[in-house]
C-alpha cells in the first residue's frame, strides 16, 4: 500500500452495535441496549489492533462471528437481517 511507504498506519474498523446515544436514539429496537458493546471496549480494541497494526478491526466475538456467517451464506444472512429489522420497524409503527 501506498501509506506504508510514508509510515502512515491505515485501520479500517467495523464496530458493529455500540452503546451510544446515537444508537439509543435511533435504535429501531432499544431492548437490546445491554447486547452493546460499550464504547470504552470498543476504544481499548480499537487501540490494541493500532499496536499491532492490523488493517481491519472487527470488535467483539459476536460481532465477529455475524460477519464470519454474513461471508459464508450472504444469502441466508441478507434475508434473516431484512426479516428482523422489517418486523422491528413494524411493531414500532404499529403495522400488521
Amino acid at each position: 500500500m501506498a501509506l506504508a511507504r510514508s509510515g502512515l498506519h491505515v485501520l479500517t474498523v467495523y464496530p458493529g452495535p455500540t452503546r451510544t446515544e446515537h444508537a439509543r436514539r435511533y435504535s429501531p429496537d432499544n431492548r437490546r441496549e445491554a447486547r452493546r458493546m460499550a464504547p470504552e471496549r470498543v476504544a481499548h480494541e480499537i487501540y490494541q489492533a493500532t499496536c499491532r497494526k492490523q488493517r481491519t478491526l472487527i470488535p467483539g466475538a459476536g460481532n465477529r462471528l455475524s460477519a464470519s456467517v454474513g461471508q459464508l451464506m450472504p444469502g441466508l444472512t441478507e434475508s434473516i437481517m431484512r426479516r428482523a429489522l422489517l418486523d422491528r420497524i413494524d411493531r414500532r409503527s404499529g403495522g400488521d
